[in-house]
């Protein structure tokens, strides 16, 4: 893990981001939940830091509505935000959230 904060603050430090993230950083994703991973990132960062939570979206089975699949669920979301032709496509199709629902929950 502290290779991977060592490697986000030099990305920031390219980007000149480092002062935007001084209100704090907000971690998501399976390796958040590794103990110790917050503290860590404090103390690296030296700003808060925090474990985000999924909200906004009412038809995420709970099983998933777990932080460890943020990233799963952010992509999905950034996909059909971006995509308006496949959104429309998947519309005409009668009940397909269900089935994804279906199948991700039969799987996890």
């Amino acid at each position: 893990m502290e290779e991977i904060f060592s490697l986000v603050a030099r990305e920031l430090k390219k980007m000149h981001r480092a002062e935007s993230a001084a209100a704090g950083i907000v971690l998501t994703g399976g390796g958040c939940l590794l103990p110790g991973t917050v503290d860590l990132a404090e103390q690296m960062f030296d700003i808060p830091v925090r474990v985000g939570r999924i909200s906004g979206f009412s038809h995420i089975p709970d099983e998933l509505n777990n932080v460890r699949y943020a990233t799963a669920i952010g992509l999905l979301y950034h996909g059909f935000a971006h995509e308006p032709q496949a959104v429309a496509k998947f519309r005409s199709l009668s009940g397909w959230w269900k089935r994804l629902e279906s199948w991700i929950s039969s799987k996890f």
